[in-house]
């Protein structure tokens, strides 16, 4: 309901008390927002409408003699400014012009045209619906006017309240003629809680006109098309990374499902990248990259050199063709890798025409790398004639490296050389491998541990096995000293460097065309020069080979002491760790394979040592024990790891029957490991294992009451050149005795003595007190039995004390039973009493036969 105001005395207009009768039935609930001026204000009426203007449905209806543009219809509580709340069920007031009662008022006394003549009317344009932004605007006046003083009264301006409408609507649609106003009826509404003064109402300023601006909508961009060709390089590498992700599982594992999963991943990721390869069109460097990845992968993952040798040789010509030399070496590269295992000679072949080519054009970083990869590749394939190759390639390399001032490249090369010497067992193997560490480490005190990286890790392990070989173990102690304190300190290194790798800086130029892409073979340094990759060991795979070489090391020290045993246990236990978990860096699976290959052949070593060392002690017990250990591993090795390890169990097998007693096991067991054909130069663990083999077997048959004793001269002459020329000077020792204890046709008392003296410097000078003990004690029994004096009594007790350094039962006891009888010859009960108390102490640990002997 709408509560109106009577109008003022004098009030001149008469379009607010005068209004048609036939409004007056229309619903109010929609009410105008704004109001007209009242009368006598400054404000001077706005212009007229205009005649074409039609009226709409409106929510708000335009102020009395002006029209506003059409709005949205707005029901429910509406309140206007400067009146009361208007309710729902108030009395129909008369209309106001300009209202919906006033239109459909103004429908009634002018009908519509007929359709036709609406038709012939010209219609306004309509536009598609686009978004419209509402600004409001000022009228000139207003901008152009000043503010009056507030003391003065306003003074009079034009305002137009709305913009004029272009006539484009037919005449009939003007507003309704006037009328006289019918009586109003009493209005009842709530009074407003708030009323407006009004002084306040009519000082209050008058709507701004709004401008409608429309913006064009752009239309929807239609999606870009797909490119094929991204899009299958970006699936082979998801593929591949996936299938890399679980390769070390799966090599840990070796599951059937796992392994299914894991090369359906990757010949999918390999299907991608050969239908960009075959399908599309490219950029002449991504193609050629495209194409490495792809026989990359195939000579990492298949078995098809084939198909990887064509690829490669279409990749090559494409680089050839755009001058792309540091693609085409890398491809050159993987190409003599792939020959070399189907056909060694022609991966030889192919990088000395590589080689000759860049050293044509001086493309020295390129010469360093395929003659490291010839000196590999020849160490591979370990025959000799291999081996000399790759000594003769290295030479190359350090003369060229030492000529050009890449001195970093001339340590590298000289450690390799070292190796390869120590492989190649030569009678001077060692003292050569010896000279080229030297040659190393004369420049090793001009570089960084950054330059060199861990060069100096493979170097200090190579001297500490030439002193392994070379039994010093004085020398081989200091050496274990140094590799402990490498080892230590990269205890904090940083482990996303831990890649297996290291490289090795080239003092020359960078070139971008010659290293730009080579895809790992070189990695670009901090100051822009580059670093030769090469192949090489982890961070804890150094650990574990270090705790190895360190109780190897410590066992030739002094087997007694349990350092040697802590250091295995040690290494064990690291091995044990290594094996349970698979590794976290994803890799192919076959160089997870490898890696875990290596890890359970070094638990095998390490078992294998563990048994050594018990045997040392003859604790068959424990030996037995760490036998069963090696016999359940060996099955899970590859085909040709497994002859070498049959051999060392059969050995070890012998050893522990012949320390129970049981001495026809321990020849059946020995007769296995006779070699047919003995070389003296050539020392290697399998040569050492035949030989060994053979002096256990004279230890057995050596009495002249032995069935078997016919054979020990011939065996003794096919042993004695090998041993007698060996580096280790305990096998010489071991042969010398041999020699002096197995009683031939010209055997006699001066060749006795002169074989033990030359056993006994042997034994003295590796430090081995088990052999000195068995030298002594055999000196003794041979010697000086009954016989009464001073010297007998010297060698009695020094043999004792020999075979208590050495920590063998069995010696022990034969050392105190002949001092005792020495002491009972003698005439001397007391102090014979307390050796042969230790003797009958020691006799429970001994072998049944042997007990049953006394």
């Amino acid at each position: 309901m709408r509560r109106r105001r009577a109008p003022s005395p004098g009030a001149s207009c008469q379009a607010q008390s005068r209004l048609p009768p036939l409004f007056a039935h229309r619903d109010t609930r929609i009410i105008s927002k704004s109001t007209a001026p009242p009368c006598g204000s400054p404000y001077s009426a706005p212009p007229p409408p205009s005649p074409g203007m039609s009226y709409y449905h409106q929510g708000h209806p335009p102020p009395p003699g002006g029209y506003a543009p059409p709005r949205p219809a707005q029901h429910g509580h509406q309140q206007q400014p400067g009146s009361y709340p208007q309710m729902h069920a108030s009395p129909t007031p008369a209309p106001v012009a300009g209202s919906p009662g006033a239109y459909l008022a103004a429908q009634q006394h002018h009908p519509p045209p007929p359709f036709a003549a609406a038709l012939s009317t010209p219609q306004p344009q309509r536009y598609q619906a686009q978004p419209m932004v509402m600004i409001p605007q000022r009228s000139p006046q207003q901008h152009m006017m000043q503010q009056p003083h507030p003391s003065q009264p306003p003074p009079l301006q034009q305002y137009q309240r709305y913009p004029s409408m272009p006539a484009q609507f037919p005449p009939q649609h003007s507003s309704p003629p006037y009328q006289a106003p019918r009586p109003q009826q009493p209005q009842h509404s709530r009074p407003s809680h708030n009323p407006v003064p009004r002084a306040a109402q009519a000082a209050s300023p008058p709507r701004q006109p709004i401008v409608q601006v429309q913006i064009p909508r752009p239309p929807p961009a239609s999606p870009p098309p797909i490119d094929q060709q991204q899009l299958l390089i970006s699936l082979a590498d998801e593929y591949v990374t996936a299938a890399y992700a679980m390769g070390p599982t799966v090599a840990l594992s070796r599951r059937q499902s796992d392994e299914d999963r894991y090369y359906k991943l990757m010949s999918t990721g390999l299907g991608c990248l050969e239908a960009v390869i075959k399908h599309h069109r490219m950029h002449p460097r991504q193609e050629a990259m495209t194409i490495l990845r792809y026989a990359t992968l195939l000579h990492d993952e298949t078995d098809n050199a084939y198909e990887t040798e064509e690829m490669l040789s279409k990749g090559i010509t494409l680089c050839d063709r755009h001058h792309m030399l540091d693609l085409k070496y890398t491809m050159h590269h993987l190409l003599a890798r792939s020959l070399f295992t189907s056909n060694h000679a022609a991966a030889m072949k192919s990088i000395d025409g590589v080689i000759r080519y860049a050293e044509m054009y001086q493309h020295v970083p390129w010469i360093y790398a395929f003659r490291f990869l010839r000196a590999s590749l020849c160490m591979q394939s370990a025959t000799h004639a291999d081996l000399t190759a790759a000594m003769h390639t290295l030479h190359e390399v350090s003369g060229l490296s030492g000529k050009l001032g890449d001195q970093a490249i001339y340590v590298a090369s000289t450690t390799i050389l070292a190796m390869v010497y120590l492989r190649l067992m030569n009678p001077d193997s060692i003292e050569q491998a010896q000279r080229s560490i030297a040659s190393a480490r004369s420049l090793q005190l001009q570089f960084t541990m950054d330059e060199l990286g861990q060069i100096v890790a493979l170097l200090d392990l190579i001297d500490l096995a030439c002193n392994l070989q070379s039994y010093k173990p004085d020398q081989a102690v200091a050496k274990m000293r140094d590799l402990q304190a490498i080892m230590d300190s990269a205890v904090n290194g940083d482990d996303s460097m831990d890649d297996g790798m290291f490289s090795v800086l080239v003092h020359r130029p960078p070139n971008l065309q010659l290293t730009g892409s080579t895809g790992g073979i070189f990695q670009r340094n901090e100051d822009g020069r580059d670093r030769l990759s090469l192949a090489w060991m982890r961070r804890r795979d150094l650990w574990m080979l270090g705790y190895y070489l360190s109780g190897v090391t410590a066992l030739l020290k002094n087997p007694i002491e349990n350092k040697a045993e802590s250091y295995l246990k040690e290494g064990l236990k690291l091995t044990k760790e290594t094996l349970a978990v698979p590794d976290r860096n994803p890799m192919s699976i076959r160089g997870a394979s490898a890696r875990t290959e290596w890890h359970r052949a070094l638990d095998w070593h390490f078992r294998l040592y563990q048994c050594f060392m018990a045997c040392n002690k003859a604790d068959w017990k424990t030996a037995r024990t760490h036998l069963a250990a090696l016999d359940q591993a060996a099955p899970m090795f590859s085909e040709d790891r497994r002859p070498s390890m049959t051999r060392f169990a059969i050995y070890l097998n012998g050893v522990i029957e012949q320390g129970y007693g049981n001495t026809q096991a321990a020849l059946g067991h020995f007769r296995m490991l006779r070699a047919t054909n003995m070389s003296a130069t050539q020392h290697t663990a399998q040569s050492d294992l035949s030989n060994l083999a053979i002096m256990n077997t004279l230890l057995i048959i050596r009495s002249p009451t032995h069935p078997m004793h016919s054979e020990a001269e011939d065996l003794l002459q096919k042993i004695e050149a090998p041993c007698l020329t060996h580096p280790n000077f305990s096998m010489r020792s071991a042969c010398q005795l041999l020699k002096a204890t197995t009683k031939g046709k010209d055997t006699s008392i001066i060749k006795m003595k002169q074989c033990i003296q030359h056993a006994l410097h042997a034994a003295k000078a590796v430090a081995n007190n088990q052999l000195l003990a068995i030298c002594m004690n055999y000196m003794t029994a041979a010697f000086f039995t009954n016989i009464i004096g001073e010297q007998t009594e010297k060698s009695a007790k020094a043999g004792r004390v020999l075979a208590k350094r050495a920590g063998d039962r069995l010696w022990q006891c034969v050392a105190d039973s002949m001092l005792a009888d020495t002491y009972d010859k003698r005439g001397d009960a007391a102090q014979a009493s307390q050796p042969r108390q230790e003797a009958e102490a020691l006799l429970p640990y001994l072998p049944a036969p042997l007990r049953e002997a006394q």
